[in-house]
């Protein structure tokens, strides 16, 4: 008897998880890459409030394979060849960011 309304009740749910997975599968390439730099710069905010020399490693870390994941999403993106070497280059400067940022505070942290 139990079971009966348990299958309805799962097959709603299952029905209704379904359709709005498939309803937000696509997002614009341009909007993934914004949000990539934004969330390199919340990266580079971490590294410059790093507290000592093993958390700054850890957030240069972090911040690398953020950049790494960035291109690869820019290579795989459908987009233009220019619009590919504009986001290139926005992640050779978010990298020189890091860089910066990451060299001023080993400086801060050895005086």
């Amino acid at each position: 008897m139990r079971l009966l309304p348990f299958l309805a009740i799962s097959f709603l749910l299952v029905s209704c998880a379904t359709s709005t997975v498939v309803e937000r599968t696509y997002v614009d390439p341009e909007y993934k890459c914004k949000i990539w730099n934004s969330y390199h710069e919340e990266c580079v905010k971490n590294i410059t409030g790093s507290m000592d020399k093993a958390n700054l490693a850890e957030n240069e870390r972090y911040a690398r394979e953020v950049r790494n994941a960035w291109l690869k999403d820019i290579d795989y993106a459908a987009i233009s060849p220019e619009r590919k070497k504009f986001y290139q280059d926005s992640v050779g400067i978010a990298r020189g960011q890091a860089i910066i940022a990451a060299s001023q505070r080993e400086e801060q942290l050895n005086n």
